[in-house]
């Protein structure tokens, strides 16, 4: 008589499943060389956007240094300074402009003091009134690169010629033109360095002999303007 066995199905089932666990951790050990041994590149970029600035200080008001008496006349200077810091590679314009077309007014009456007039759109190395005149002029200084050929003298007598940016020289005013149109003292063409860049403003009134300038409290009213380029 002969004996037959009957296999355990769940055996079975647990066999098979080893066997193909098996089977299938030896081709992955087999094709691993080449998975660890290939090479592939891939290129990604990381961006940052740098957003421009643009940082002016607040210019002091001026109180000129002397009073003038109104008939025999003098001389009185102030200053006042701005610093502008900027990013922007293209740089930055300062245009300077009074609330009224001759600048400084009288403050309780209807007197003015004449803006200064020098003949043209240059710069004067020095002010000088005429007998029986008064006048009010400005001048700036700061880098000379930047600043507008107007306020630009040769560094001896002439302005608007030459790169010498000094302060005291080269005054001008609109004359009888507008002193409410804005005009340019700094055209930088390029960022600041970080500690800014720093403009001088030179303000002068001279009365002379003879100009008889009502008495009282004169005011110019200034607005500067910084725009980037």
């Amino acid at each position: 008589m002969q004996t037959f066995l009957r296999g355990n199905p769940i055996m079975t089932a647990v066999s098979c499943t080893l066997t193909v666990a098996l089977l299938l951790i030896t081709g992955y050990m087999l094709s691993e060389p080449s998975v660890v041994n290939g090479q592939t590149t891939r290129d990604f970029t990381v961006r940052q956007e740098i957003t421009g600035e643009l940082a002016v200080t607040q210019p002091n008001d001026v109180i000129m240094d002397n009073t003038i008496q109104g008939i025999s006349g003098g001389t009185s200077f102030g200053t006042t300074s701005v610093n502008v810091t900027t990013n922007n590679p293209a740089g930055y314009t300062m245009t300077i402009e009074f609330a009224d077309s001759v600048a400084m007014q009288q403050e309780t009456g209807t007197s003015s003091i004449p803006n200064y007039d020098t003949g043209d759109t240059n710069g004067d190395y020095t002010m000088t009134v005429g007998a029986g005149e008064a006048a009010f002029a400005y001048t700036a200084s700061g880098v000379a690169a930047d600043m507008d050929p107007t306020f630009l003298s040769d560094g001896a007598s002439d302005c608007s010629t030459g790169s010498v940016s000094q302060a005291g020289t080269c005054w001008y005013n609109t004359g009888s033109g507008a002193a409410t149109n804005p005009e340019t003292l700094v055209n930088r063409s390029s960022a600041t360095p970080g500690e800014g860049a720093t403009t001088t403003l030179n303000f002068q009134v001279q009365v002379s002999s003879g100009a008889s300038v009502e008495t009282g409290f004169y005011t110019a009213t200034s607005t500067l303007t910084v725009t980037e380029n």
